[in-house]
């Protein structure tokens, strides 16, 4: 909300012109990635909250975790997993990788 109350008011500094600028495709990069990362942070919540509900799930029912678990909270457990484990690292590594190419190109 802060950023496109900031590319707002930068329009209205800047004399109207029929092509885009650099600056406002600066901005438009900063709020795609800070969009990016909202977004990410909600599936990493998502998945945390199911892996441990899951992983509570499969210690409790260790007996008869063949015969209790469906092969739908299987899969699910093998898609939450990874996501728990890697997603944020990998963004943490990726994301002002990707922000720094793309301030070069832009502004290069």
């Amino acid at each position: 909300l802060v950023t496109s109350n900031m590319m707002s008011a930068l329009a209205k500094m800047i004399p109207p012109i029929s092509y885009g600028t650099r600056l406002s495709s600066f901005v438009l990069v900063t709020l795609l990635m800070i969009s990016a990362h909202m977004l990410e942070f909600g599936i990493v919540h998502y998945a945390t909250r199911r892996y441990k509900t899951l992983s509570g799930q499969m210690s409790r029912d260790n007996a008869t975790a063949e015969q209790g678990l469906t092969r739908l909270v299987k899969i699910e457990f093998m898609v939450v997993k990874p996501i728990h484990l890697w997603l944020e690292m990998i963004m943490r590594f990726l994301s002002p990788v990707v922000y720094a190419i793309a301030t070069a190109v832009i502004l290069g």
